[in-house]
């Protein structure tokens, strides 16, 4: 997968690739093999070039909060469709325009906390997708209203889906 990072005024080009027990990540031109575990919902233990770190993230404001061992930094993530649709002059999250929420894992919705009209703020929850027995909050990533909800409490979703749209106001 390739993703673009903005950490604080820095920006990077990643390419991260899933072995059977850890990660390669490439930071532009430079390979480095990272191995995770996850601590609790919001920190892990990585190991990387056989070095030990330990790393906390938050959502904050359209990105993340992430502290790496007691250094904290505001990141930015694009994947590949939002490098493209960016590239392309289409970026979604403009002012005005609609943004669709999307599933981050595949789950079943287990409870939804807003309906079409309804106004959202950047990290308001939106919804709870469970997986693997635990609950995962999805939260709005901007301000607007809420548009089609494209999920039902007890669905089935994918990694991928559509899940509701947030309309710009």
């Amino acid at each position: 997968m390739i993703f673009k990072a903005l950490i604080e005024d820095l920006e990077l080009n990643l390419t991260v690739e899933k072995t059977s027990d850890a990660f390669t990540v490439q930071v532009d031109d430079t390979n480095h093999m990272i191995d995770c575990r996850r601590l609790s919902p919001f920190s892990y233990s990585l190991i990387i070039n056989n070095k030990s770190h330990y790393l906390s993230l938050t959502e904050k404001d359209g990105g993340y909060r992430i502290t790496l061992d007691q250094q904290s930094y505001c990141v930015q993530l694009q994947d590949e469709t939002e490098i493209l649709l960016e590239k392309f002059g289409l970026n979604s999250t403009a002012e005005g325009s609609s943004q669709n929420i999307i599933s981050p894992i595949p789950g079943l919705v287990k409870q939804i906390f807003v309906r079409p009209g309804d106004p959202v703020q950047p990290n308001d929850k939106l919804l709870i997708l469970e997986a693997m027995k635990m609950e995962n909050e999805i939260l709005s990533t901007r301000s607007g209203r809420v548009g089609e909800i494209f999920a039902e409490i007890g669905m089935s979703k994918n990694k991928g889906d559509i899940l509701l749209r947030i309309e710009g106001e």
